[in-house]
């Protein structure tokens, strides 16, 4: 009954019209199921009311985004550079990764003015394995201040191999500048000094502070400390950077992983354990050995930092397994999903929504950081009227920090649903070959007829298999098919009347005599049978004994080996080249006599070899013009008219793809422009570069050869084109390949190593500058 008593109004469950009164109830409120029915059901009844008010709240967009949950994923494996020691004591080689964060500010008095304050930071460099600490004082907050406390930092514990920071942006900047201050040094120089520093640097998305949990609990325990030896004070430069040398010390005589027993032979471990050898900085005393005898000190030092891995394995390295939370795999974020971005900064009831652009898969496949694009809108800003795509911001964000809306493949899994209600159901199933062939035999659940399959369904399971239901034309055959279905199941074959579905003869007809459990079409194919089996031809496997893989001349060479004491295995001259097309190549053509010695030498297993000589041509096509080869090829065999004699070898060519060798390049942002300098080997005329290739490797890059505007732009290229090569800048007789106007001349005067297309485009030279906004 209604409101007023009347009665209610019965609707059919699958109509359109009765969704949208259930939307319409559904909207008053945005309330859940139950409300919603009770509101539907003042006016109107269907049948399953509850199923389908359940599924109109699920798809309501209003209440995805005030019910949003942030996305989970399965916690990532811990890194090598975590469970796998450094190597021995080594000044250089301490700290072979290392995370890092700055913290603070604190203040400190001026050195003259000592009524002037300033801000002091402290940088905290923690090493990944052995959790050691290292702090460093800076007195601004900038990339030039960060960078002379990572100079300060190296010239004591050495460069590391890998440094995982947030993305702050004076990290950012120190990361940008010491790239480019890594393509400025000469690594012949460095080689030669004995210096080798090779730096990786990883960032982690923004506010996902997760990313740098090896150093957050290590920073509050640095300011705890730093707090209570300051306690509000106002300390001079020398002061605070004494505090936070003794800082370091302090938390570097913390102990790590689980506290040793009372009855254990093991001292508490700590990283001073193994940067001093004992786990606090007080000089025991008398430890060392006595005497000069640097054996005996070696010997020490390598005891020392033995025992100190020893108690890593068995006190820490077993707390580093253990995940207290995102222990379960979820689906990972795909480009074009649509996510709300968890945002501080926004009002309450707005919402940010952002579509993924770019996924950075993990190791382990698992997605959890991706570039999010959305619409960075203005407080009061109409946000109906569309301003174009450029205003677009796209960041980088865990998945942690975003909540799931729509997925990209929504409408593909509802279609993969109903499909899956169509799914075979397999109880067993077995492959066997046999004569040539490749039997399967598949049996549904024998107990539930439901799941059993009729003669059509079971042929098209079989071609989807690549095969037809199977046929036989033999006893022996027969008998293989009946000891295959051992199941004891009516097993449809693929008899249909008069003729069988793979196509064969008809030429054994005892089968229908001797069949036992076997059944086939005849006039009952709608009856299901729980069990069938497919048949296909088996397709030849090559048996490959030895290959090799040889670079020469700008090909690639691949020499095969068959089992040569098995002759059943070798290959005629058509198998070999099927074998050589699938590898991307041909069997191998020969051209000079060089190339004849050199795969004469490939040879090496002393077995007949197949080449590419078919009749009077190349199977490559390239041109019949080294005939001396036939006269002097020892054991390579070909064609002729011998075509179906097998042998044991055979050898494929291809071609290595071209690419631009670089063996100098430098990028430099001037002017809002990017500026990138390129050298091929100047000893090496081949590999260098006219015109259009030139300009062709700018355009890939997202850019063009650089156009000159001002006598400051000239003289910034004329610096940048160091390297004493002529340089390629885009002018291509009276315009530029980027389309800007020619306003400046004078640079034609002025150019020094700079050239152009001019009517010498074909002369090539060994390096160019491409520019790009």
């Amino acid at each position: 009954m209604t409101v007023d008593s009347s009665l209610q109004k019965l609707l059919p469950y699958r109509h359109h019209v009765t969704r949208l009164f259930m939307q319409r109830a559904h909207t008053s409120g945005h309330r859940g199921r139950d409300a919603t029915l009770a509101r539907f059901r003042q006016l109107y009844w269907v049948t399953q009311g509850s199923k389908l008010a359940q599924s109109i709240k699920s798809k309501c967009q209003m209440c995805k985004l005030r019910e949003a949950k942030f996305l989970e994923q399965q916690m990532g494996q811990l890194p090598e550079a975590r469970l796998k020691p450094p190597p021995a004591f080594n000044h250089v080689m301490i700290y072979l990764s290392i995370t890092i964060d700055l913290f603070g500010p604190y203040s400190v008095r001026g050195e003259v003015q000592k009524r002037t304050s300033g801000k002091a930071y402290g940088v905290i460099f923690t090493d990944l394995v052995m959790r050691a600490v290292h702090i460093e004082a800076v007195f601004g907050y900038d990339t030039e201040s960060f960078l002379m406390a990572l100079s300060r930092f190296v010239s004591v514990r050495g460069w590391s191999e890998i440094i995982y920071s947030d993305p702050a942006s004076q990290l950012i900047g120190a990361e940008r500048e010491l790239t480019e201050t890594w393509k400025s040094i000469d690594r012949q120089s460095l080689h030669k000094s004995g210096t080798e520093n090779g730096l990786t640097w990883i960032f982690g998305p923004a506010d996902s502070p997760w990313y740098q949990g090896a150093v957050e609990s290590l920073v509050k325990s640095a300011k705890r400390a730093i707090h209570f030896a300051i306690n509000n004070q106002r300390l001079s430069v020398q002061e605070f950077i004494t505090v936070c040398s003794e800082a370091t010390n302090l938390l570097n005589e913390r102990p790590i992983g689980t506290l040793p027993s009372a009855d254990s032979e093991l001292n508490i471990l700590t990283p001073n354990s193994l940067l001093l050898g004992r786990a606090t900085a007080k000089n025991p005393g008398g430890w060392h050995p006595n005497g000069n005898n640097p054996g005996k000190r070696y010997h020490v030092v390598q005891i020392v930092t033995d025992e100190f891995w020893k108690k890593w394995t068995e006190l820490y390295a077993p707390a580093l397994v253990i995940r207290r939370k995102w222990n379960t795999a979820n689906r990972n974020l795909r480009p074009g999903d649509v996510v709300i971005i968890a945002d501080r900064n926004t009002l309450r009831g707005d919402y940010r929504l952002g579509i993924v652009q770019e996924v950075f898969p993990s190791q382990d496949g698992k997605v959890r950081r991706v570039n999010v694009m959305y619409k960075n809108f203005q407080i009061g800003e109409k946000v109906q009227k569309y301003k174009g795509h450029n205003e677009a911001v796209i960041v980088s964000r865990s998945a942690q920090r975003l909540s799931l809306l729509v997925p990209v493949d929504m409408d593909q899994d509802q279609e993969t649903k109903s499909e899956a209600k169509e799914t075979l159901v397999i109880a067993y199933q077995r492959t066997v070959d046999y004569n040539g062939y490749k039997y399967r035999y598949v049996v549904t659940p024998t107990h539930t007829p439901v799941r059993w399959v009729d003669f059509y369904k079971a042929e098209q399971e079989c071609v989807k298999w690549g095969g037809h239901l199977t046929s036989i034309h033999s006893q022996q055959e027969l008998n293989f098919v009946k000891g295959l279905a051992s199941r004891n199941a009516l097993t449809y074959i693929g008899y249909d009347i008069n003729k069988w579905t793979d196509g064969t003869a008809n030429g054994f007809i005892a089968w229908k005599t001797q069949r036992g459990r076997l059944t086939y079409k005849g006039t009952s194919s709608n009856l299901k049978q729980p069990a069938f089996i497919c048949k296909k031809k088996s397709q030849p496997r090559l048996v490959i004994l030895y290959q090799r893989t040889v670079d020469y001349n700008g090909y690639k060479y691949r020499y095969v080996v068959t089992p040569t004491h098995s002759p059943a295995r070798w290959v005629d001259f058509y198998t070999a080249e099927q074998e050589c097309v699938k590898w991307g190549g041909h069997l191998t053509s020969i051209h000079s006599h060089q190339e004849l010695n050199f795969i004469k030498g490939l040879v090496t297993k002393n077995a007949l070899t197949y080449i590419g000589h078919d009749i009077n041509k190349w199977t490559d096509g390239t041109p019949n013009d080294f005939t001396a080869w036939k006269t002097q090829r020892g054991r390579l065999t070909y064609k002729g008219t011998s075509s179906n004699l097998k042998q044991p070898a055979f050898i494929c060519r291809k071609k290595l793809p071209a690419g631009l060798v670089i063996a100098y390049q430098r990028i430099v942002d001037y002017n809002g422009y990017k500026y990138r300098y390129v050298v091929t080997p100047t000893h090496t005329p081949v590999n260098w570069v006219d015109f259009y290739r030139a300009e062709q490797e700018c355009v890939k890059w997202g850019g063009h050869l650089t156009s000159i505007h001002s006598q400051q732009e000239l003289n910034f290229i004329k610096g940048l084109a160091s390297r004493n090569a002529l340089t390629y800048i885009g002018h291509d007789i009276n315009k530029w390949t980027d389309g800007t106007p020619n306003d400046f001349t004078a640079w034609k005067t002025q150019r020094g190593r700079l050239t152009y297309k001019g009517t010498s485009s074909n002369l090539k030279q060994p390096a160019f500058i491409c520019k790009k906004c």
